[in-house]
């Protein structure tokens, strides 16, 4: 997965997470801290991921990031 971090007036990131590091935290968070589902009656483009497992992800030492 690649990550796009954009702050308008700072700086960024660009983030890579391996398929390993990602399947790692999900284990370790469970479905339910991992993914944040849509509230019922919208009309979302997809599921979101919790701040908490992006924050697992970023700060893990095999996620590459320049």
């Amino acid at each position: 997965m690649i990550f796009v971090q954009i702050n308008w007036d700072s700086d960024g990131g660009l983030y890579f997470f391996p398929l390993d590091l990602q399947l790692k935290i999900f284990k370790k968070l469970g479905a339910e801290k991992y993914i944040k589902l849509p509230k019922a009656g919208t009309n979302p483009r997809g599921v979101e991921m919790t701040g908490e497992a992006l924050n697992e992800l970023i700060n893990n030492k095999k996620c590459y990031n320049k």
